[in-house]
């Protein structure tokens, strides 16, 4: 199963790089926020930006 720190890391890393100071938000929703998820769980990531 995936490592959800690991990657939500990496995603806001990618994110900051490539959106900078544009980046208002990045939440994590769904199975994963709720610790529901199992492996065949997709990753649900609200992201908002100016």
């Amino acid at each position: 199963m995936v490592d959800i720190s690991s990657w939500m890391d990496a995603f806001l890393l990618a994110a900051e790089d490539t959106f900078g100071d544009r980046v208002w938000f990045v939440g994590l929703q769904g199975s994963y926020a709720r610790g529901e998820a199992m492996e065949s769980s997709d990753i649900d990531v609200v992201f908002i930006l100016d």
